[in-house]
């Protein structure tokens, strides 16, 4: 018989919420976030009624936060798997959800499985918190090498200590229209730009002024858009031996494209103007207040409820990133991911379940509720395609494509190294601000002042 319990401590974590929103962050002994992104997708159409006890003594616990529906929808099709086992879903508000994880790994909280909000494996396989899978999956013949796309972000040292769930990417969106009144061809869909031919299709689109302006190009101004065409080339803004990687060639040139234009084309918004206006990427784009935009996994679901809702009325493209000549083609890519406690009172169930998560059973479950899978079949994409509705196969093939990753930092320096970055670049990008030179320099001193004071012994 069906047993799925929920913890959701509602009205208690709220006023909790908010108490530690007034008092500030977490203590330092907990990994940083970068800025608050809600990564919750769209609501499982799963039903959740209320379950009766199992009856063959097996139980399973999962740690997970609570707007992540796609992986509540796995949880629940594993339970009608397996009506033999107790699942004790246990759900944390999304803001509080990361410091609450690791204060309970820490303190010897015995769940069976886990779901990373940040990409911070690192720091938890360090401290100790991460049981390695390997011998789980050779057990069990799984195969890998579907997701060796973003190993990276699973696997430490050679050894697995996570699964992959959900996927991420980046990628060129265009508006059509602007284009073809401009008279300019649209981008190859898998040999897009260089970064210079980039900024000088921007400039080509630029027009207007004012409340009438509309833009060449918008990236958001987040610091690793601003260092986008660095960290192709495999620049780490700091390192998993919290090295600081800033000062060199290739984060130079990114901070001078970047600058070039914001500044000096005035193809773009500064970050600064950006944050002023609130200027989201979603609604810039369908607003038509810029022709291009970097754009994330969830353009898929924003593109099509803003079709569906009458926003979004002009024909649009999409393709990969620019990418300089000799680089090997990568883009942004936090997947989402999930792993085993090593105090796991069940780790041969924990692993079961971890690898229907990432199978092929689960990835289609995962693609009908609207998520992006890790995993790139024909029936994940079929599922997808079916969901979201207003995207080509072509497209759903370049969306799904498995570009080699990057996301940095992937350590307790991400939340510095957000906020550093995002005060010392802003100033820097704008006119008559403080020099590369300066800007780097202050930068790295900061960074390094910062990651003095973490607790990564």
């Amino acid at each position: 018989m069906k047993h799925l319990s929920k913890r959701i401590l509602c009205a208690i974590l709220a006023a909790a919420m908010l108490l530690l929103t007034a008092c500030g962050a977490p203590s330092s002994s907990a990994p940083a976030s970068t800025p608050a992104q809600d990564t919750s997708t769209p609501a499982s159409t799963v039903d959740s009624a209320p379950a009766q006890p199992a009856e063959g003594g097996q139980k399973l616990s999962i740690y997970l936060w609570d707007n992540e529906y796609a992986a509540q929808a796995v949880v629940e099709a594993y339970q009608a798997k397996h009506p033999e086992i107790e699942i004790d879903l246990n759900l944390t508000p999304f803001l509080d959800y990361q410091s609450k994880l690791y204060t309970s790994l820490a303190g010897g909280e015995t769940m069976d499985v886990f779901f990373m909000r940040e990409t911070v494996l690192s720091t938890y396989v360090s401290k100790g918190l991460c049981a390695p899978l390997d011998d789980y999956l050779a057990a069990a013949d799984f195969d890998l090498s579907p997701y060796e796309y973003c190993a990276s972000q699973y696997q430490i040292d050679g050894k697995t200590y996570a699964v992959p769930y959900r996927g991420g990417g980046y990628h060129l969106y265009y508006n059509k229209d602007m284009f073809d009144e401009a008279h300019i061809p649209y981008p190859d869909m898998y040999e897009s730009y260089t970064w210079e031919e980039f900024r000088e299709v921007a400039k080509q689109l630029t027009h207007g002024e004012g409340g009438d302006k509309v833009y060449g190009v918008y990236m958001m101004g987040w610091p690793w858009m601003q260092m986008f065409q660095a960290m192709q080339t495999g620049t780490k803004i700091v390192d998993n031996d919290y090295n600081v990687d800033l000062d060199t060639p290739e984060v130079r040139a990114a901070l001078e494209w970047y600058y070039n234009t914001c500044v000096v084309d005035k193809s773009q918004m500064t970050p600064a103007e950006a944050t002023a206006t609130n200027a989201s990427i979603t609604p810039v784009f369908v607003g038509e207040k810029a022709a291009m935009i970097l754009g994330g996994d969830y353009m898929a679901g924003n593109i099509k409820n803003n079709i569906k809702d009458g926003n979004l009325t002009f024909n649009w493209g999409m393709a990969r990133c620019p990418s300089d000549d000799g680089v090997e083609y990568s883009t942004h890519n936090a997947v989402t991911t999930a792993c085993m406690n090593p105090k796991a009172e069940n780790p041969e169930l924990a692993a079961d379940f971890l690898m229907f998560l990432c199978g092929e059973e689960g990835q289609t479950i995962i693609a009908e509720q609207g998520s992006k899978p890790v995993l790139n079949t024909d029936a994940t994409r079929a599922a997808w395609l079916k969901g979201v509705e207003v995207y080509s196969e072509e497209q759903a093939e370049l969306y799904f494509e498995p570009a080699k990753a990057f996301y940095d930092p992937q350590n307790l320096a991400a939340g510095a190294a957000s906020t550093v970055l995002t005060e010392e670049l802003s100033l820097y990008m704008t006119e008559n601000g403080q020099s590369l030179d300066d800007t780097i320099k202050n930068a790295v001193t900061r960074l390094e002042e910062e990651i003095s004071k973490l607790d990564i012994e």
